[in-house]
């Protein structure tokens, strides 16, 4: 892999030079326009342990360290290559209690193809080989290549049964995040005190990512019956970034975010 790297919004990264673009565009999403607005959580919020579904090179992890730099960061990325650069990304900015994991969330064995993007370095889907085949022959976002057939399939219980609490996870996972909301027990998401993210609903008349008003609606009423301790906030579509945080008496507000 032929690596680079760049200063910028304060931090050091290690960025592909092949796809440094792509690589880039993501760090000024997750940082320097902090997409998941870290900066009004930050001053408000001391977490203990943070989980980064769908890793990617570390973008999440290392700003949010930046913010709360004693927490235990637990890592999940099924891309060996983005993982690579999730560790150097760390090491480069000096992060410690960090517990890195090769895998996917999910609840179907059979789902262990990564089908990625050529125009996205954080598009990976995960799928079964004859998903994966009908999947790449559609060209639906340019997915056509076939990254690998043997994933590691973790469960949301497999990855949080260590933990008494997750204080902040971030689910980012291109549809993996509706599995785990859906599958995972319910005294599992009773351990999650705040979320945020980005949601993809799959279309069952298209068989991909696309945005159905409907479906996102059953989506949300089920994830409201999962989670009765979080109150959500998310974007009337079904591709969008979602805020969770508990709902307790004399809550603090701050731009938006109660925690």
């Amino acid at each position: 892999m032929d690596v680079t790297h760049i200063n910028q919004s304060g931090f050091t990264w290690n960025i592909r030079v092949p796809k440094c673009f792509q690589d880039e565009h993501v760090v000024f999403e997750v940082v320097t326009c902090d997409c998941y607005h870290l900066q009004d959580i930050g001053p408000l919020y001391k977490p203990e342990v943070i989980l980064d579904i769908g890793g990617h090179i570390g973008t999440f992890g290392v700003y949010a360290k930046s913010f709360w730099p004693d927490a235990k960061l637990v890592v999940v990325e099924p891309c060996a290559e983005n993982l690579e650069l999730y560790k150097l990304n760390a090491k480069s900015n000096g992060l410690k209690n960090v517990r890195f994991i090769h895998g996917a969330i999910g609840y179907d064995p059979d789902r262990t193809c990564l089908v990625n993007s050529p125009t996205s370095t954080g598009g990976h889907l995960l799928l079964n080989r004859k998903q994966a085949d009908e999947y790449t022959d559609k060209q639906y976002r340019f997915y056509n290549v076939i990254q690998d057939d043997a994933v590691k399939i973790y469960t949301v219980e497999d990855i949080v049964g260590d933990y008494q609490y997750i204080d902040f996870a971030k689910w980012d996972c291109e549809g993996g995040e509706v599995e785990a909301f859906k599958q995972m027990r319910d005294d599992t998401a009773l351990k999650f005190k705040f979320m945020c993210g980005e949601y993809h609903i799959w279309s069952e008349k298209s068989d991909y990512l696309k945005p159905d008003l409907f479906e996102c609606i059953k989506f949300w009423r089920d994830v409201r019956r999962k989670f009765p301790h979080l109150n959500f906030t998310y974007k009337e579509n079904a591709l969008g970034p979602f805020q969770a945080w508990p709902k307790i008496k004399n809550e603090v507000t701050m731009a938006g975010v109660r925690v």
